[in-house]
């Protein structure tokens, strides 16, 4: 066995068009260096499905899905170990997640993070190499409450779902305010059927010192309470993060490492570049708890890395295949989503939806630029980290953009050098590469 083990990792894996050549230049760049890694990991966005499924009343954004062909794509790259806890699991309903680990088991394709409930979805998969086992665990934070998978009884069946952490958001305001969003609350009969879910005991009352007030579109309450220090405060759901820690701590009695895949969209404010700050700190509680890489991805677009007890954090790994709009079908809330006449075709709801190219996520550069790092370790220690940057060709029409190739982009690589910097990471750059050596760690000594 080796003493060193190397990894690959990437961002979303939304494909919707086959790979044109196994032989051109920049797929094979990119085959040969996921497949010198020992785990080769990503994370699958969308569904797999043939005519199962409909589509879901809570999408990930756009209802996303493509053929069982396009795993022999993936396959071909060389992944080994897929992650599906995401928003987009549900863009199908039941049906399509069932219908998605059902092609990836009969691909041969080792895969987590959703199932029939949440043992199943949170189940790790263990992958055997010459350098050691790994054990994997798939988990987003819940975009919609519908999502989260539950635990089956002794008498009834769980639902199927993501391995899903939740969160509790916090607004603090003054005195003064809070006085005027009673009255406001009072006024406007917002919480009306919440108080009256309390009075029937259908759900609990909220603690005295916090006002509901609504919900947000994914289904959590909004909550305000008063506090000397204004603004939002973000905290996991413990019980969930506690399910999580253990499934890590029993996870590392029979493997040589732990890689958490962790899809959170969450950000702190408006910036999409920084991780809210409950991401954050759940990160670095799976690495306390005996994770030795956590994978992030999400809000389509790089965040900074970070090294904690001289274990790799990746907080946003962007993009590696990306191709949103060029879909066979949508559904009809998509048309009465974006106001758009019925009789229109798909690409023709899809101009109208972007104004014509100029609007969503293709419009905007960096979501079509990204990394990918591959590193190594030893005994569980980080020795180093290699970052090759990727552009999926924006600016292109549609159907040209999505698939990733090496670009020696020193712009992206150069923005991550300034997202990685508040945690006391260096990167070098080197004849186009981002280079992480132990020595250049600030904060933590390799």
């Amino acid at each position: 066995m080796k003493d060193t083990i190397s990894f690959v990792a990437t961002g979303d894996y939304l494909q919707t068009r086959r790979v044109p050549s196994y032989q051109e230049e920049n797929f094979m760049k990119i085959r040969d260096i996921v497949k010198s890694a020992d785990a080769r990991i990503t994370n699958l966005e969308i569904s797999i499905v043939c005519n199962e499924g409909i589509p879901g009343a809570i999408s990930g954004g756009t209802h996303v899905k493509t053929t069982p062909d396009r795993l022999d794509d993936l396959k071909e790259y060389g992944f080994n170990l897929v992650g599906t806890a995401n928003n987009h699991a549900f863009d199908y309903n039941y049906e399509g997640l069932e219908a998605t680990n059902c092609y990836l088991d009969r691909a041969g394709i080792l895969h987590t993070g959703t199932g029939e409930n949440l043992y199943e979805a949170g189940k790790p998969a263990f992958l055997d190499t010459i350098a050691g086992r790994v054990a994997f665990i798939s988990v987003s934070v819940v975009s919609h409450l519908t999502h989260m998978a539950t635990e089956q009884r002794h008498n009834i069946k769980g639902r199927p779902g993501i391995n899903g952490l939740r969160h509790v958001r916090r607004h603090i305001i003054s005195k003064e305010e809070m006085t005027v969003l009673k009255g406001i609350a009072e006024k406007t009969e917002i919480n009306a059927f919440t108080q009256m879910a309390i009075n029937e005991a259908f759900i609990l009352p909220f603690p005295e010192n916090i006002l509901p007030f609504g919900n947000d579109q994914y289904g959590y309450p909004m909550l305000f309470e008063v506090g000397n220090k204004e603004g939002l405060v973000t905290e996991t759901n413990e019980k969930d993060m506690k399910r999580i820690e253990r499934l890590i701590d029993d996870s590392r009695r029979q493997a040589d490492y732990v890689v958490v895949n962790f899809h959170a969209h969450e950000m702190k404010g408006v910036n999409k570049r920084e991780a809210a700050d409950f991401v954050k700190i759940a990160a670095r509680r799976f690495i306390d708890a005996g994770a030795h890489a956590i994978i992030g991805h999400g809000p389509h677009t790089i965040r900074g890395i970070e090294i904690y007890n001289n274990k790799p954090i990746f907080h946003g790994l962007g993009n590696f295949i990306f191709q949103n709009e060029t879909l066979d079908v949508l559904p009809q809330d998509f048309y009465d989503k974006h106001n758009i006449p019925n009789e229109y075709g798909v690409m023709q709801a899809m101009d109208m939806k972007t104004k014509g190219g100029t609007k969503g996520l293709l419009s905007i550069p960096e979501m079509m630029e990204s990394i990918l790092p591959t590193w190594t370790m030893r005994n569980g220690e980080l020795e180093e980290i290699t970052i090759y940057p990727i552009d999926l060709d924006y600016g292109k029409k549609r159907h040209q953009t999505g698939f990733p190739y090496i670009s020696n982009n020193i712009g992206t690589l150069k923005r991550l050098q300034e997202l990685s910097e508040p945690f006391g990471t260096k990167i070098s750059i080197e004849n186009g590469i981002g280079k992480i050596y132990c020595n250049s760690i600030l904060k933590t000594s390799c």
